[in-house]
């Protein structure tokens, strides 16, 4: 009983050390921004690629794969270093299983990416014409113009 006090005594100071610190916010951040850019960058790759006007090609495929391969690589490699580049829930409750990083930060982490990819999708949708959202087809240059005003303004927020 007095071991199990002890450990939720020191389980809740390490909480309020986290929340307390700039680089624990940092990183919740950096998690919410990798994984709404992440969303951005490949829900928009999909649209442009013909999803909106049905007309995928293997060649369309093929650049929608390269867009969501770079992406997941720039944002991992920028975003290695401050918050592990988790991007996905299910990989951070992995990391709570096993104890690779701490249940508070795992919640927070969790939230930053739900979060994240909600954003992402109301922003691609925000970049998406009126008149494509309820029908499926849309002129692939124009959203391809509407997403690229997007991820600017996105981009421009994050340097």
């Amino acid at each position: 009983m007095f071991v199990c006090l002890l450990t939720l005594a020191s389980l809740e100071e390490t909480a309020r050390q986290q929340l307390a610190s700039r680089p624990f916010w940092r990183a919740v951040f950096m998690e919410f921004m990798s994984t709404a850019l992440f969303v951005i960058i490949g829900v928009g790759s999909v649209l442009s690629g013909g999803e909106l006007d049905h007309s995928f090609t293997p060649a369309r495929l093929l650049v929608v794969g390269t867009a969501f391969g770079y992406a997941i690589v720039v944002l991992a490699y920028s975003s290695a270093a401050i918050s592990g580049a988790h991007f996905n829930p299910a990989v951070t409750f992995a990391l709570v299983l096993t104890r690779k990083i701490g249940i508070v930060r795992g919640i927070f982490y969790f939230a930053a990416q739900v979060c994240g990819g909600i954003v992402g999708a109301f922003l691609i949708r925000a970049a998406i014409p009126q008149a494509a959202q309820g029908e499926g087809m849309c002129c692939d240059i124009y959203v391809v113009r509407c997403s690229n005003y997007i991820l600017r303004v996105v981009f421009c927020f994050n340097v």
